[in-house]
């Protein structure tokens, strides 16, 4: 079984090539998928790739 990968805001952003206030943004209004943990999101890169797939 594959491992998943798991991304920090930070490394989601630079891989969306996005700002990571924009980042927030689309978490919030539930555009990506998020685990929030503490203060921190963390997101899965396979959910980041089904966004750009328009999935």
């Amino acid at each position: 079984m594959a491992e998943k990968k798991v991304l920090t805001t930070e490394q989601a952003a630079k891989y969306l090539q996005v700002s990571k206030q924009t980042l927030i943004k689309m978490i919030k209004e539930g555009k990506l998928k998020a685990n929030k943990i503490g203060r921190c999101y963390r997101l899965l890169q396979e959910e980041i790739d089904k966004y750009l797939k328009g999935e």
